[in-house]
């Protein structure tokens, strides 16, 4: 190889180096971001409200990250003093899956 494809090489070498490490920077500056909203979210939920978000995560994440995102909204407005119960998330959680429902209905005109 010539020394003008070496440098092309080496150039393009430290540039895929910078991308994997921005890309990992990228990475766990979400997954620290996710850890703390974890622990804000877990401070607004009993035990047993946590528990049952937790377990929704697993099988519906878009409407759990909905929840986080609600309980997070509420409490830096200050409508939100106290932790939220199991009772009290079940009728969040069904209050906010019958906005994500969507509708499929075809009409045959």
């Amino acid at each position: 190889m010539s020394e003008e494809e070496d440098e092309e090489l080496r150039a393009l070498q430290e540039r895929l180096v910078e991308e994997a490490e921005a890309r990992r920077k990228r990475e766990e500056e979400i997954r620290a971001r996710e850890r703390q909203i974890e622990i804000i979210v877990k401070q607004l939920l009993t035990s047993e409200a946590w528990e049952r978000l937790k377990r929704i995560e697993y099988v519906k994440p878009e409407l759990a990250s909905s929840v986080k995102t609600l309980l997070i909204q509420l409490y830096n407005s200050g409508k939100l003093n106290r932790r939220l119960t199991d009772e009290e998330l079940k009728e969040l959680l069904g209050r906010l899956s019958e906005q994500l429902r969507r509708d499929f209905r075809i009409k045959v005109v």
